[in-house]
């Protein structure tokens, strides 16, 4: 159980890919793997920067190529 270690608090984890495909099948993923994951999808690297500065996440996880922006520029 990935969740243990943080002590059953929600684990929330910002996904940003320009492809929606990508997005729901990563979404499905990593929600599968503990009830208390959940995952916020963004199809943009600015849409991203505003949801960041919007919200507080425990984990970014990001496509590399996307069209804006790209990861490394992102991260």
């Amino acid at each position: 159980m990935i969740s243990s270690i943080f002590t059953g608090n929600t684990i929330k984890i910002l996904h940003v890919d320009d492809e929606n495909d990508h997005l729901l099948l990563t979404m499905r993923f990593l929600e599968s793997l503990d009830k208390e994951i959940k995952v916020v999808s963004i199809n943009s690297a600015p849409e991203a920067l505003k949801a960041v500065k919007d919200d507080d996440f425990d984990c970014v996880v990001s496509d590399y190529v996307m069209p804006s922006m790209n990861g490394i520029d992102l991260a």
